[in-house]
């Protein structure tokens, strides 16, 4: 996440297991913009020197793909990151935000369904669309009503069907 002038915090990016970061640093020898780093849960983290990690790339072919598909996937990712901020309304702000993390994130359940296992709170939701909590909670319960969204065993559970649905009317 980033801190914004007024002191907000804006949500970035969620990383997962087998992510990099800082995500700059891993293809630059600069690092111009300083990010700050949470986890939701219990985290394992394995520490590489830059020169080790460039060295690894350049010497195993095996390893230059996965980084390559591993980058592929996050400008992926990013892109529908970018889609939640550029959305025109809270209501698919919200949307795209729930999207992003059901499918960069979540368990796919069948055709038309994600299980998000993230403790997800409405402030985080709204982090990430670049809204207020009020704001979110408005949207989350119009959501709910909709069908878009339910829960499951105290689970959120994102209905891709009926986000297709909305984002089309956009």
């Amino acid at each position: 996440y980033d801190i914004a002038p007024d002191g907000r915090e804006k949500l970035m990016m969620l990383l997962g297991k087998g992510d990099i970061f800082p995500l700059i640093w891993s293809v630059s020898k600069s690092l111009s913009k300083v990010y700050f780093y949470e986890v939701f849960d219990d985290a394992d983290v394995c520490v590489i020197r830059i020169d080790e990690f460039v060295y690894l790339i350049d010497s195993d072919h095996t390893i230059t793909k996965q980084v390559l598909r591993y980058f592929i996937n996050q400008s992926s990712e990013l892109m529908l990151r970018i889609e939640c901020v550029e959305a025109s309304s809270a209501k698919h702000k919200v949307s795209r935000v729930l999207e992003y993390v059901a499918t960069a994130h979540g368990k796919k359940l069948d055709e038309d369904t994600y299980e998000i296992n993230l403790e997800l709170t409405q402030q985080t939701i709204a982090n990430m669309a670049g809204i207020t909590r009020e704001t979110t909670s408005i949207q989350m319960q119009e959501l709910y009503e909709s069908g878009l969204v339910s829960t499951s065993s105290g689970k959120m559970i994102i209905h891709m069907d009926k986000v297709t649905e909305l984002n089309e009317e956009e």
